[in-house]
């Protein structure tokens, strides 16, 4: 049986993408990065950078 990759977990902070600005609910990996939740390592626009979310 193939192994799975996990993409969920409890969120810890909301992040943004930054080529077309979605938002993802996220963890900090091992490293300090940050890995959006339910979405894999991409977002849906297929950019893999992302920064904290700032409100306003």
């Amino acid at each position: 049986m193939s192994e799975r990759r996990r993409t969920g977990g409890a969120p810890e902070r909301l992040i943004r993408c930054t080529d077309c600005g979605g938002v993802y609910p996220a963890q900090t990996d091992g490293d300090g990065g940050l890995r959006p939740i339910g979405v894999g390592a991409q977002c849906s626009c297929g950019n893999d950078e992302f920064v904290p979310y700032q409100d306003g």
